[in-house]
């Protein structure tokens, strides 16, 4: 592929930053899960006999789009190099985490705007763009600690593996 897309896609990091967001994914659902697990645990000696679910169509509906969107800021917003003293390293984690939350609204509000058109329900639509939003919202204060760590241990790994190219994002042609 030639031109600016090409360009794009050839920019250097994609493997490492496929990873690390991966492993943001997988804990979120880990966490999801275990938190959800303690819930059911906790309300079936409360209510004995109780139907609950765990939620992983919850957990993935977050965790997806909050791997992706941590990718594509690892990836091509704002990389983490070894070379970074560590008060941009949390800033730029800071950062990432800001772009999956919105990648987290952008998913929802998605899903919530084609099941108002789907129902015929319009009115309901300025109410479910403001629960999509009131969730990124907190998938961003949750996840922000687990962000800002991914980054941080990214941070130290590129300290002891340099990449072979420089990393640069769009933060860095700004």
């Amino acid at each position: 592929m030639t031109g600016p897309v090409g360009e794009q896609l050839r920019r250097p990091g994609a493997g490492v930053a496929a990873v690390v967001a991966a492993a943001v994914g997988t804990a979120i659902i880990v966490l999801r899960m275990a938190e959800a697990l303690i819930q059911l645990m906790a309300s079936a000696m409360a209510q004995p006999g109780f139907p609950h679910s765990i939620g992983l169509l919850e957990a993935l509906l977050t965790a997806l789009p909050f791997a992706a969107g941590f990718f594509l800021g690892l990836w091509a917003i704002a990389p983490i190099d070894g070379s970074l003293r560590i008060g941009y390293v949390v800033a730029r984690s800071i950062l990432v985490t800001g772009v999956a939350a919105t990648v987290v609204f952008v998913v929802n509000a998605s899903f919530a705007l084609v099941i108002a058109m789907v129902s015929l329900n319009f009115a309901g639509i300025p109410l479910a763009l403001a629960a999509a939003l009131g969730g990124a919202l907190g998938t961003l204060v949750t996840q922000l600690p687990l962000g800002v760590l991914a980054g941080i241990l990214l941070w130290l790994w590129r300290k002891e593996h340099p990449p072979r190219r420089p990393l640069s994002g769009y933060i860095d042609e700004v």
